[in-house]
């Protein structure tokens, strides 16, 4: 892709890529996330209100896990948890836990109880995390930060 190319020649390295309202969808997430995995000098990343189902959002947590550098991701208002059985909720939360995401936002992204239950499992011990955000999914936040879907 034109873009990835871009991205991956500019200079000096990147350190904030803001992607968001550009209608990306699974195929440009997943050239996203060949580029996030690789590249280490960037310390935000958002990509919100875009198109993105759970095939993309897959693959760009799972370019979050490889990417350990990474402090802010904003992926609100896409659509991560469609299709993919609770995937998501499991991938991002490992990526969550293995790097140094400090500030996640995954807000309106159809996420079901389920995915929620696996997603707020997997993070319940992490102590790095300083920030999340998950409204408009089918879970809240309780008054310690714990994901809830009761």
């Amino acid at each position: 892709m034109d873009l990835i190319e871009a991205l991956i020649r500019a200079g000096p390295p990147l350190r904030d890529l803001n992607l968001a309202k550009n209608n990306i969808m699974d195929r440009g997430a997943s050239s996203l996330a060949d580029f996030i995995a690789v590249h280490y000098h960037l310390k935000t990343f958002r990509i919100g209100w875009n198109k993105i189902k759970g095939k993309g959002a897959i693959a760009i947590a799972d370019a979050l896990k490889d990417n350990q550098r990474l402090l802010l991701f904003d992926g609100s208002f896409n659509l991560f948890g469609q299709k993919r059985n609770g995937e998501f909720g499991q991938k991002m939360a490992e990526a969550i836990n293995k790097g140094l995401l400090r500030h996640v936002d995954i807000s309106y992204n159809s996420m079901d109880k389920a995915e929620c239950d696996k997603f707020g499992e997997v993070i319940r011990e992490n102590h790095t995390l300083w920030g999340l955000h998950m409204m408009g999914n089918e879970c809240i936040l309780d008054s310690m930060g714990f994901v809830r879907t009761d």
